[in-house]
């Protein structure tokens, strides 16, 4: 830039974050490594076209297949087939109530002849319907009309062994849902299993899962905790077992509203709350209930992290991509991947209701070098009835950021914005900023490159008192953080350790000696916080996150 840059942030009217008078040191942290795709608006719904998909796509390799929950002709949902560049919609069919059923949730199945999926209410009995058709529309058949006692008001999938197709049912049965098999011409229908809560939940959401010769699944509620279990049968339905029971800590989430998908070691899922800050939580679990683990603790909007997964994960080239329903930098929802492991966590993308949705509700579809997927509202229509996207998971190159003493300089690009703490810098648009007195906190850049916008991973600037640094000396991590803050102390002078949060609240305090120092942040409750250092007249101070 041609002038010097200073930055005062404010987060609120009692709170301002100024370090001035001293030296400036730099270190990258890989907290949030940020955006490196692209977003493509394919298809705005609208109440004739249909409203507010509440389920995935599916694909037979030329087009895509979705639902929709309401709009259409009828107001009762639709079914309809896209070309994966957004062209060619065609609405397959109206729902219209009690000859079909009304207001489709899930996804369809495809055997290579029909399409299959359920209705949530409509039918016969208003309890929902099964059908089928050929995906170019024709021969639709309602193979099944739920009354209640034998189910009421399916929201998931159908899945198939070859045989039988299995779903499941919110309601019915004892009134907490049921498990069943029907053969794929509507007879044959079987109830595998009624829930009954407390005890063996209450509640299923989203499809089974079909591994080592069981079916797995979860519901919303009921349990040992009343919050949610993750469960197996046979296909028979004999061996019914709760596998796990959500509820017994915060950080083992609650209330779980997708499926499980398998890699065969772990199943993975996530959970709509819970996990401390009640925004859900990522873990996986052996199919025998051992070895339960957190992955991943969403947090909210605050920093810019999701909320609220009603979806489920896909794999893709060895991480996890999923989506939120809420949360992100809008609040509107986000999209995201990870290692299996919950590192690498990266944000993705950030909805921001009408331009590009809001509201995901389902999973990630993979075809190509690109991902498909639908939001339940938002979009440029003017009833705001979803959107229908693609993610370029190619289409940008990555950003990086390089420092020295007093500058900072973004890898090429076409344009460039830089920010502070997720805040746009006012004219900081080139691809250097020079600085003499900078604010503690974390930059980074979004570089624009043939239309198509990456944002390089948080920057976080460290602080000391002194001309001589001795950062060399003191090394903090993981960042996130969880249970424990590792701190590397590589002197045999004796130091002081302070952690606290952004109001300079004191939280965790000792004395560190040469070597590793294992500081137990247990209770403490998720966020930003500060680890400084002193000893004699140095301070050293660096920010880490607490998941």
């Amino acid at each position: 830039m041609e002038s010097l840059l200073k930055i005062s942030f404010t987060r609120s009217p009692k709170i301002v974050l100024r370090i001035t008078r001293y030296i400036l040191y730099l270190s990258f942290s890989f907290v949030s490594f940020t955006t490196v795709a692209q977003h493509t608006r394919l298809l705005d719904f609208g109440m004739i076209s249909g409203h507010s998909p509440n389920g995935s796509l599916i694909s037979d390799g030329t087009f895509l297949y979705g639902l929709t929950s309401g709009g259409g002709i009828n107001n009762y949902g639709t079914i309809f087939k896209i070309q994966f560049d957004g062209t060619g919609y065609s609405n397959l069919l109206d729902f219209n109530g009690t000859g079909n059923g009304s207001y489709p949730q899930g996804s369809l199945f495809y055997d290579g002849t029909f399409l299959y999926g359920m209705t949530s209410l409509g039918g016969a009995n208003n309890s929902g319907t099964i059908f089928k058709l050929m995906p170019d529309g024709s021969g639709f058949t309602t193979l099944f009309h739920f009354s209640g006692s034998d189910g009421d008001r399916p929201n998931g999938s159908l899945i198939s062994d070859g045989t039988f197709l299995y779903g499941m049912t919110s309601g019915g049965g004892f009134d907490d849902g049921v498990i069943f098999k029907i053969m794929p011409d509507g007879t044959g229908y079987v109830i595998l299993s009624r829930f009954e809560s407390p005890g063996a939940g209450s509640q299923p959401y989203g499809d089974l899962l079909i591994t080592g010769g069981f079916l797995y699944g979860m519901t919303v509620q009921g349990g040992a905790f009343g919050l949610g279990t993750i469960f197996k049968l046979m296909p028979d339905g004999t061996g019914y077992t709760t596998v796990f029971d959500f509820g017994a800590t915060t950080n083992d989430g609650r209330q779980p509203h997708g499926s499980l998908i398998w890699d065969g070691t772990f199943l993975y899922g996530m959970t709509r709350s819970g996990g401390g800050l009640s925004d859900g939580i990522a873990f996986k679990i052996k199919p025998d209930g051992s070895e339960f683990t957190e992955i991943h603790k969403f947090m909210g909007v605050d920093i810019f992290d999701g909320s609220s997964p009603y979806g489920s994960f896909i794999f893709n080239n060895n991480y996890l991509y999923g989506l939120t329903s809420y949360g992100g930098q809008f609040n509107r929802g986000m999209m995201f991947k990870m290692r299996t492991d919950g590192t690498e966590y990266t944000h993705l993308f950030y909805f921001d209701g009408s331009a590009n949705g809001e509201t995901p509700k389902g999973n990630l579809l993979q075809f190509g070098t690109a991902l498909y997927g639908l939001t339940y509202a938002g979009g440029q229509n003017a009833d705001e009835g979803g959107t229908l996207f693609r993610f370029d998971l190619n289409a940008c190159p990555g950003a990086s950021i390089t420092a020295t003493s007093n500058e900072l300089t973004a890898s090429s690009g076409d344009s460039y914005q830089w920010f502070y703490n997720d805040i746009a810098i006012p004219d900081a648009i080139n691809q250097s900023i020079i600085y003499n007195v900078l604010e503690y906190g974390v930059y980074n850049v979004a570089i624009t490159t043939n239309g198509c916008t990456a944002t390089s991973p948080d920057f976080i600037y460290l602080i000391t008192e002194n001309e001589e640094p001795f950062n060399q000396q003191f090394h903090a991590y993981p960042n996130p953080f969880s249970n424990n803050l590792s701190v590397n102390w590589e002197s045999n002078e004796t130091a002081e350790l302070w952690l606290t949060d952004l109001l300079g609240r004191k939280s965790s305090y000792q004395q560190l000696q040469n070597g590793i120092n294992e500081l137990n942040t247990h209770g403490l409750p998720s966020g930003l916080y500060i680890v400084t250092i002193r000893t004699g007249s140095k301070t050293y101070s660096i920010k880490k996150v607490k998941r």
